[in-house]
């Protein structure tokens, strides 16, 4: 079924394989992260600087809410980079491949209030 993965209901799957649109990132990790489907394991594409996001560690300037969220649901690889003459047209960026995998047994949070809370910490970082 084609449409918005943002706005439809997802099927159940096995294995979640995207080539992520950089301007929904976010929303849509955030989105197979509280998912009620039980997958195996998403490989997906992302920016360079998306990744290196998701997986900075807590002393990296890189770390954010987007790493603390990942580390909540999943454990994130890199697989591998993707150049940017790999692709016609040729983007400005490099591309990250990951491998996700779920955590055994989902956290029992709310995933809004403990992202908003989350937000807040980060808009008052030190500098």
């Amino acid at each position: 079924r084609a449409g918005n993965a943002l706005r439809h209901e997802w099927p159940e799957f096995d294995v979640f394989i995207s080539n992520t649109p950089y301007n929904i990132s976010t929303p849509i990790l955030f989105r197979l992260f509280t998912s009620q489907v039980r997958y195996r394991c998403a490989i997906m594409m992302f920016q360079k600087e998306f990744v290196d996001r998701l997986l900075a560690d807590p002393r990296n300037p890189e770390y954010a809410r987007l790493s603390i969220n990942s580390r909540l649901f999943a454990k994130v690889v890199k697989v591998c980079d993707v150049k940017a003459g790999s692709f016609w047209p040729q983007p400005q960026v490099t591309s990250t491949v990951v491998k996700i995998i779920p955590r055994a047994a989902a956290m029992d949070v709310d995933f809004e209030e403990w992202d908003g809370m989350i937000k807040i910490f980060f808009q008052r970082r030190r500098k």
